[in-house]
């Protein structure tokens, strides 16, 4: 007989004190279940602990994909019903070997395809009603779906963006400029859009950082941001946030960032919230809420340089009204040496986060 895991149940009238850390008194997160995988994967062995190295929500926030496991070489995929987690799992037969690192605009993360019929996990498109799998090109960088199958990486030599379908096939490609570098891209499936953070480089020096929007399947350009490096205006690695219709990036000095957010069409300044040292942003997909990660810095004394630190919290703000809605520190994993995973639901109002083989779902409340 197979155990299955035992959920924590619902408070209904109580709102839980975040056992992550200290709660701003804008919000709490209260915890809606917890899901050991430790009774899927087996048990834990002594000074072995089991790890979540990637949490990712579906398009529609019914399905969260997980992956764990005791070491980056030996991961499982598990796709767990957000509703009900201890009654509705699937265990994928893949092994991603997938990381995701914070700070880092390179980091690897879980995407979804507008059905949920598909999900990406690294080199793998798996197809997740039957579990098939097919292998994306190794040479190519950081996958989105620019549609519902239609999947898009960078090349970085020659530089050029490719076009891949559900079966990992190139069908087309864009060239890049010889002397223009994506440094940073995203893309919004639900509009088609692609969104470029570029370098300009001439004799190995970032001469000029531009953002642009283009319309994957008109094949036009919807907005274009060029600045030079030292404009306090310069926009670095930005990402779509509320269905396509707006972005949100970075600006300023490493350790004193500015995060902005625009609208996609017109270009519009939205909010802007100051004072963050390297943050890692996250966006809901479906509305205009994101995660900022913020850190503490260290000094390297032999290079005499400032590096990311601890984390100091995670803060959910709302970028229409210009609000923090709650912040929370995460507990550290020992066995990735990194926070707790998460991710925020397409619609903002919930968060996964998982550590230690354990996954949990918050709902946020004012």
């Amino acid at each position: 007989m197979v155990r299955r895991p035992r959920v924590a149940p619902k408070l209904a009238s109580a709102v839980l004190a975040l056992a992550l850390g200290n709660m701003a008194d804008a919000g709490t997160l209260r915890k809606i279940w917890d899901f050991d995988s430790a009774v899927i994967l087996g048990a834990q062995s002594p000074g072995i602990q089991l790890g979540v190295f990637a949490l990712g929500f579906s398009r529609d926030g019914r399905r969260i994909a997980a992956v764990i496991g005791r070491s980056r070489r030996e991961e499982s995929v598990l796709i767990l019903d957000s509703r009900a987690p201890d009654a509705h799992f699937v265990k994928l037969d893949v092994n991603p070997q997938i990381r995701e690192q914070e700070p880092g605009a390179g980091s690897q993360r879980i995407e979804w395809s507008l059905s949920g019929r598909q999900v990406i996990l690294a080199k793998w498109l798996v197809q997740i009603p039957t579990g098939a799998t097919c292998t994306l090109p190794a040479f190519l960088q950081r996958y989105r779906f620019t549609g519902d199958t239609q999947i898009v990486g960078y090349q970085v030599e020659p530089a050029r963006l490719l076009f891949l379908d559900s079966e990992c096939h190139i069908t087309a490609a864009r060239e890049m400029a010889n002397e223009q570098h994506v440094h940073t891209y995203d893309a919004s499936a639900e509009r088609g859009l692609l969104l470029l953070n570029e370098n300009g480089i001439s004799h190995y020096t970032i001469t000029e950082v531009s953002v642009t929007v283009i319309d994957v399947n008109g094949k036009q350009i919807l907005r274009a941001l060029r600045n030079w490096p030292a404009s306090d205006a310069l926009i670095v690695n930005p990402k779509f946030a509320d269905s396509g219709k707006a972005f949100c990036g970075m600006r300023g000095d490493l350790w004193h960032r500015t995060i902005a957010c625009f609208t996609v069409d017109a270009g519009q300044a939205l909010n802007v919230t100051n004072g963050w040292n390297d943050p890692d942003v996250r966006t809901a997909l479906g509305s205009p809420r994101i995660v900022i990660s913020d850190y503490t810095k260290k000094l390297d004394w032999l290079d005499m340089v400032w590096y990311p630190g601890l984390l100091r919290k995670r803060v959910v703000w709302d970028f229409q009204s210009g609000k923090e809605i709650v912040r929370w520190k995460p507990k550290t994993q020992k066995v990735l040496a990194q926070p707790y995973r998460f991710d925020i639901a397409p619609d903002g109002e919930y968060i996964v986060e998982g550590g230690a083989g354990v996954v949990s779902l918050y709902k946020i409340e004012p």
